[in-house]
């Protein structure tokens, strides 16, 4: 056998094990997704991974008291060449979709993992299924026809685990467009009637946390929230001039949402993930008409290369 057939058998193999491992996996939670609402608090993620970075410490509290939670996923953080090869052992020049759909599996399985540590029922997680890479694209999008994202090839919505929100929701997946993840959100929350909406801000340094704010903000105008928006920030540091809600964390809620976010960790790729473990975490409540601050496209000083999600 030829070495160059030998390779491409290997990556294709790798590639079909962790599907074929995530599909096994999303054969048992077959509860994942089903409760729409009402929620107390509903935290939307650009990633599988920031509902734990931003909000584990307040989960836990919210879980304490009695309350509700639930979680939507907007990408399934399949838009990362370098943590794709990492975890398929392909190099990042010879990657193909099965190699990003794999990381998709993967990075939706850290978010189970992630509400088993914290106690959250698998009832109460959405993966929407838009593209991980593209929400700033989107977001600024007037075109009617699907943006493609490169990574995977799809055009559609789709999940690893589970179905997708307008899978699960209308029969088939939804196409890659603006007003198509509006509507979804707006239709989430409109069925969760949340009390609370956490979301990241738009003065995070990553393009698709920016652009989730911007959707997520646009649908809680829709659905007839009147509240601010409890934000925060994963990327960078630099705050916004909001008033800022502080929630201290016991040391137990610390550990534990180290563990949560160690979940979520692919070596090398994500070694710094536990410094989001600290004591409190910050939110900044960001009325629903403030425009103050740049728009997920700015080309501002510090929207530059997006860090990875």
């Amino acid at each position: 056998m030829t070495t160059p057939l030998l390779h491409l058998l290997l990556r294709c193999s790798t590639a079909f094990a962790f599907l074929a491992s995530c599909g096994t996996a999303a054969a048992a939670p077959a509860e994942q997704g089903t409760h729409r609402g009402p929620f107390d608090l509903l935290i939307f993620a650009p990633h599988p991974d920031d509902e734990v970075l931003g909000c584990a410490g307040v989960i836990q509290q919210a879980l304490e008291a009695k309350k509700t939670v639930g979680v939507v996923v907007l990408t399934n953080g399949d838009g990362y060449p370098k943590a794709a090869s990492i975890l398929t052992g392909t190099p990042q020049d010879q990657l193909t979709p099965a190699d990003f759909l794999a990381l998709a599996a993967e990075r939706q399985r850290h978010s189970v993992e992630g509400f088993r540590i914290l106690g959250l029922p698998l009832a109460n997680l959405t993966f929407l299924g838009y593209p991980d890479s593209l929400l700033a694209k989107l977001h600024e999008s007037d075109n009617a026809a699907p943006l493609r994202q490169p990574f995977t090839g799809k055009d559609t919505t789709y999940s690893i685990i589970g179905q997708d929100y307008h899978s699960a929701a209308h029969g088939s997946p939804a196409p890659i467009t603006r007003a198509a993840l509006l509507a979804d959100l707006t239709e989430i929350l409109q069925k969760a009637a949340p009390k609370e909406i956490y979301v990241t801000h738009e003065l995070d340094e990553h393009a698709d946390h920016r652009a989730a704010f911007g959707f997520v903000r646009a649908a809680a105008q829709a659905a007839g929230f009147r509240a601010p928006l409890h934000t925060f920030i994963v990327h960078g540091t630099r705050q916004p001039d909001l008033p800022v809600v502080r929630v201290p964390l016991t040391p137990d809620q610390v550990e534990k949402k180290r563990v949560a976010i160690k979940a979520h960790q692919i070596p090398i790729v994500h070694d710094t993930l536990p410094e989001h473990a600290r004591s409190e975490e910050l939110f900044f409540l960001a009325p629903l008409a403030d425009d103050r601050y740049r728009s997920p496209s700015d080309s501002g000083p510090s929207a530059g290369r997006a860090p990875k999600g």
